[in-house]
């Protein structure tokens, strides 16, 4: 979770993608795109479940033991790859701020770049992140306040919206988990480190 993408990191990025969109077509039409993005080191349990697990509450709160809240904030795109460059500066070394994207997102990014020039891409929803476009991403208030060294978060506007308040990111997944009989979780190549 510290070093490359991992399905628990998918799964609760989709999780806050989830919660922040579903059942909410007035706002995720109006034009700005909306992605989720958590950092590895909010993801502690580190265990492999074979394949037709049922994941308990002990699960989900051993692999994210933090208590800490969601929040939706909006930010332009030239602060939104700056964050997520600061959120690569340190790779390839284990980081806890290896960043686990939603599914609609993807960055290509080089290792070997000086740090804060590594992203080759970043797209979401299938178009290039545009520096004067304005986005919307969900990620916990640690990482809003610009935790993990990433000051760059702080340029973001905190967005309120009836109906979904801040949470915590384990009730988040637990309810996202519950509305489901089965997951299909894998590695998409959402945060992918390429060499050109």
């Amino acid at each position: 979770v510290r070093r490359k993408e991992t399905t628990s990191g998918n799964l609760i990025a989709d999780a806050m993608l989830d919660y922040y969109t579903k059942g909410f077509e007035d706002f995720t039409t109006d034009g700005v795109e909306t992605m989720a993005m958590i950092n590895g080191g909010f993801i502690r349990g580190d265990t492999r479940y074979p394949s037709g697990t049922r994941l308990t509450l002990r699960d989900v709160l051993e692999e994210t033991p933090f208590p800490k809240l969601s929040c939706l904030i909006e930010l332009q795109g030239k602060h939104l790859r700056l964050a997520m460059e600061q959120q690569l500066r340190a790779c390839p070394a284990a980081t806890g701020g290896f960043p686990h994207l939603s599914q609609n997102a993807k960055i290509e990014y080089d290792a070997s770049a000086p740090p804060l020039r590594r992203i080759r891409r970043f797209v979401l929803n299938g178009r290039d992140v545009e520096d004067e476009t304005r986005y919307r991403i969900a990620v916990t208030d640690f990482v809003a306040s610009g935790g993990d060294g990433a000051s760059a978060w702080c340029f973001g506007v905190q967005q309120a919206i009836e109906g979904r308040p801040s949470k915590r990111v384990s009730i988040i997944v637990l309810n996202y988990l519950q509305e489901r009989d089965t997951l299909d979780v894998r590695i998409q190549g959402r945060v992918h480190h390429c060499v050109e």
